[in-house]
């Protein structure tokens, strides 16, 4: 390595960065504070504002201009005369300095001559932005864009080469792609193989969709509509439509579809509520806030699901409703509790999509309830959710609920809550919901992979989930394993995200002790409290990664 090139003409301010073997050309200004990594090239007339980086070897043609909110990633390419801007509507006579929007010019991307990049997007890693294009939205890791405004022509490799959709390989270096709709991953090689893997990737999902996203929010905004309205109307006919359920009823998060569902069923003071021990703290919470008592029953320890079998000998004169739990995206078991002339309330939280042989969840009791999480695999930008029912009079019920009980406007035969669903959340699930079927072939491919892994390599105290029924999701892959902490520690000082859902089931959180349970009531759901380890599973993943988690898990496991 040599030190940097600085050409007589050009001006370097006080305060600069530049790394090893950099050269700086003729008549090349680079403001005070810029960061220049080793191994760039910055040609004739460059300008570089304060404070911005460049990452190693990239290069920068003649006459670019780098202004402030630009930020460029190690080996970029900037073709000749290409322009950035950094405010949208610029004025001589206006300072816009603190409206600056950041620009991201990622790993390897190659911007052409005479494009121009209009400020507040993101260049993904080793796209192609061909020459004299205008880049007015995000463009997608290895997209080809050409034209004004800049639309996808196709994808380009690692390398720089086109490849085609129908037989997605490099010709140049036979590395290998992933092409599904609107994403393009490369499934092998270092920047796949050795990186953080984590737990989810909202960016892999939501980046493709942004822009469009960010239009369906614009579009709510500019229509002043935000409670209520023609986007949560619409959201309600395509998700109904979707799930194959009559009603759809957008409500303000999964929690509070739970809550009005019972409400709906006039849950209240003496009512006793059956359900799992072991789930996220809403199932039991909900009941709980309605003054009724959540009356627990074990889990079937194949499933993670309520053991329908258990549930009989728990039914009461008190008994209002059974809320059985989809978890983690596998149906439980609901055909014996449907003979027991109880209501059911489905928590589908973790299970949007999912089927039995009796029909889509959601619609197998009197009510179902879903979440929108942005973890769940229909995911808003916030907090959101659904009620869900083939019941005419409880979906007019929750309906009426969800808006403080009112109906018409002002006037109350019943209490309900503000449990409205945001127009600007309905307007992005509206943007989402297209494709959920393929990121939910995705999830179950990649379980199917890891299955297969694991079998591969027959690790002793590992049960990976049974598959009991074939309309599972997989909201998570969630393992059986010995010595849970210690693998979740190993995983992450690998770099490899994972999580435990639930370290403490309901029956033994403080806030229920005044029900009287102890260590030893519900055996299957404590075991599971100490065992279980969720691994990445989202659509995005692929081969390479999921192979890196599971020899991950073979090394701890052979110290």
């Amino acid at each position: 390595m040599s030190a940097p090139f600085v050409h007589p003409s050009a001006i370097v301010d006080e305060g600069v960065h530049l790394g090893e073997d950099t050269k700086i050309w003729h008549f090349v200004h680079v403001s005070v504070g810029a960061q220049i990594g080793a191994g760039c090239s910055l040609g004739q007339n460059v300008f570089v504002a304060p404070g911005v980086t460049l990452g190693d070897g990239v290069r920068v043609q003649n006459n670019v201009s780098i202004y402030e909110g630009v930020e460029i990633e190690d080996g970029a390419f900037l073709g000749p005369s290409c322009v950035f801007t950094n405010v949208l509507n610029p004025r001589s006579f206006v300072s816009r300095k603190h409206e600056y929007r950041k620009t991201r010019v990622g790993r390897g991307a190659s911007v052409g001559a005479n494009a121009v990049i209009v400020c507040g997007h993101d260049l993904g890693d080793y796209c192609f932005v061909g020459a004299g294009a205008v880049v007015t939205k995000d463009v997608a890791p290895y997209a080809l864009v050409v034209g004004n405004p800049a639309r996808r022509v196709g994808w380009m490799s690692r390398a720089g080469a086109r490849i085609s959709e129908a037989s997605p390989v490099c010709p140049e270096t036979g590395e290998r792609y992933r092409i599904e709709g609107e994403v393009c991953a490369r499934i092998d090689g270092p920047e796949v193989s050795d990186g953080p893997i984590p737990l989810l990737d909202l960016a892999a999902q939501n980046g493709p969709l942004r822009e469009e996203a960010m239009i369906a929010i614009r579009d709510v905004v500019r229509a002043d509509r935000f409670i209520m309205g023609p986007e949560v109307d619409a959201f309600e006919r395509e998700v109904a439509s979707h799930l194959g359920v009559k009603h759809a009823i957008g409500v303000s998060s999964g929690t509070d579809a739970l809550l009005v569902a019972l409400m709906a069923l006039d849950v209240g003071p003496g009512d006793e509520v059956i359900t799992t021990p072991f789930s996220f703290f809403a199932t039991a919470g909900v009941v709980h806030r309605l003054g009724a008592t959540p009356v627990f029953v074990d889990i079937d320890p194949r499933s993670f699901n309520l053991d329908a079998g258990q549930v009989a000998a728990k039914t009461s004169d008190a008994t209002k409703a059974i809320v059985p739990v989809h978890l983690f995206g596998q149906p439980a078991d609901l055909e014996p509790l449907r003979s027991l002339g109880v209501p059911i309330v489905e928590d589908a939280a973790q299970a949007i999509g999912a089927r039995t042989e009796a029909g889509p969840v959601g619609a197998l009791g009197a009510l179902g309830a879903f979440s929108f999480f942005p973890s769940k695999n229909l995911g808003a930008f916030g907090d959101a959710g659904l009620v869900t029912t083939e019941d005419d009079a409880l979906a007019e019920k929750v309906r009426r609920l969800r808006v403080h009980g009112g109906h018409p406007k002002y006037m109350h035969a019943i209490v309900g809550g503000n449990f409205r669903l945001d127009a600007i959340q309905a307007a992005v699930l509206r943007v989402k919901l297209p494709h959920l079927a393929r990121w939910q072939e995705g999830r179950v491919a990649n379980a199917a992979r890891y299955d297969a892994l694991f079998a591969e390599r027959a690790i002793p105290g590992l049960v990976p989930p049974p598959r009991v029924s074939e309309g599972h999701v997989y909201n998570q892959y969630t393992l059986r394993v010995r010595d849970r902490d210690g693998l979740a520690e190993a995983l992450a000082a690998e770099g490899i995200g994972s999580a435990v859902y639930y370290p403490r089931p309901l029956h033994l959180q403080e806030c229920f002790s005044q029900l009287g349970h102890a260590e030893g009531d519900f055996p299957e759901a404590e075991r599971a409290s100490r065992e279980v380890l969720s691994l990445p599973i989202f659509p995005e993943l692929g081969e390479v990664r999921q192979r890196r988690v599971v020899d991950a898990i073979a090394r701890f496991y052979e110290r």
